[in-house]
Order: C-alpha cells, then structure tokens, then sequence
C-alpha cells in the first residue's frame, strides 16, 4: 500500500505542477482538488505508518499477554488484546477507505481532464492569446505616446 499511495502522491505533485502559475494552466480548475487529495494522501501515509509502528510495538506485548492467558486461564486479558486489534483494524479500514475515496477523485480528474484536454487547452492558449494582446496594445499605446 505505501507504494500505492506514493504513485499517487506522484501523480498528484505532477497535476500540481500542471495547474500553476496561473489561470492559464492546464489543470487550474482542479487546484484545489489537487491540493485536498495531496493532504489526504499525505495524513494516510504517515498514519499507516504510525499503525504500523505501533502495531510493531505490540506484538511482543501480545504475545506475551496471549502465552500468559493461556497459562492462566484469563480470557479478559484476551477480550481487551481483541479489543485493541479490532480498533487498530477499524483505524486501518477508514484510512483505506480514504485512500480509495482520494484515489477516485484523482482518477475522475484525469478522465474529466482527458475527456476535454483539447478543449481546455485551446481555451488556454486563447486566455493566452488574449493576455498578450492586452499587454501588446498597452505597449503600443505606450510607444505612441513616446512619439
């Protein structure tokens, strides 16, 4: 999974990347789509990571806690160690869940995206366009009045 969210977070740098510096970026219009999924994307990988810590942490308190109950009998100390692991599932579950939400925005960007790449940039370069020709004519004018 962490490889998986990684492409993602990939993915996602290189949409930010196409949707700067301005209006006239290709993915403009989803910047703060794309800011959102990088955060999520973000807060799950360092989660995952802090589970896994601590679920590392412990398994060796678990397992001596499971050879103890065994040796004495104390299924309440076997209740609390179930307890424990169905919250960390139930933590690992949403944080998928989340992952799987983002990963669906991301891919709906692009197909929305490749649906009207030609379109939108051609609306683009048109803003482009339209930018230059101010800047053109406010130059001109100033030479005008130069002469």
């Amino acid at each position: 999974m962490p490889d998986y969210i990684e492409k993602m977070i990939l993915t996602n740098n290189e949409m930010k990347n196409g949707s700067e510096p301005d209006d006239t970026a290709d993915y403009w219009e989803e910047k703060t789509a794309i800011a959102e999924n990088l955060t999520n994307l973000i807060n799950a990988k360092n989660k995952l990571h802090d589970i896994e810590e601590a679920t590392n942490k412990k398994e060796i308190d678990v397992k001596n806690l499971v050879a103890k109950s065994k040796k004495t009998g104390d299924n309440e100390t076997l209740n609390k160690i179930e307890c424990s692991i169905s919250d960390e599932r139930a933590n690992v579950e949403d944080i998928l869940n989340q992952i799987y939400d983002t990963n669906d925005d991301v891919n709906a960007i692009k197909e929305k995206m490749g649906e009207c790449e030609i379109s939108v940039n051609i609306q683009m370069r048109e803003n482009e366009i339209e930018h230059f020709v101010t800047k053109l004519e406010r130059i001109e004018e100033d030479f005008k009045d130069l002469k």
